[in-house]
């Protein structure tokens, strides 16, 4: 292992960091972060916008490892799913239509991304035609029942 460390270190390479999740192996009592992903100080400079994430897998206690290239989108807002929409009219045919629209691709995580993010993308905008601004509906609320 003091080989592989100087190695490291005689290249120059340092390690990419994975966002979104500590450990890329666990078991029942211990998780451990045994995967890594390293580069040149070169290639960080080519590549600088790379985004190292994790996908979930129900076939193996190690968690797979998906390096973007210019995935990085700043200041993107969050997705904000409202437990109380599957009761409203037109929830599931929106869900449904969005869904659909979205194409098959070769790689199955690629094709559910895509369908994931049509999907938030058309539930953002029927929240805002249908139901408004929670937050400022909550306030409102609030200020009528104070009063």
């Amino acid at each position: 292992m003091g080989h592989f460390r100087r190695l490291i270190n005689d290249l120059g390479l340092k390690e990419i960091l994975l966002h979104g999740r500590k450990f890329t192996w666990a078991n029942n009592h211990v998780s451990v972060k045994l995967d890594r992903v390293l580069c040149s100080v070169e290639w960080e400079e080519l590549f600088s916008n790379c985004l190292l994430q994790f996908a979930a897998s129900d076939d193996s206690d190690h968690c797979p490892l998906i390096l973007g290239m210019n995935d990085i989108k700043l200041r993107q807002r969050r997705f904000h799913f409202e437990s109380f929409w599957p009761k409203l009219q037109g929830f599931q045919e929106v869900v449904e239509e969005a869904w659909n629209s979205a194409p098959v691709v070769p790689c199955p995580f690629e094709t559910l991304y895509r369908k994931l993010q049509a999907t938030s993308k058309k539930l953002q905008g029927w929240s805002q035609k249908n139901v408004g601004h929670v937050k400022t509906q909550i306030g409102l609320a609030r200020e009528v029942l104070h009063q």
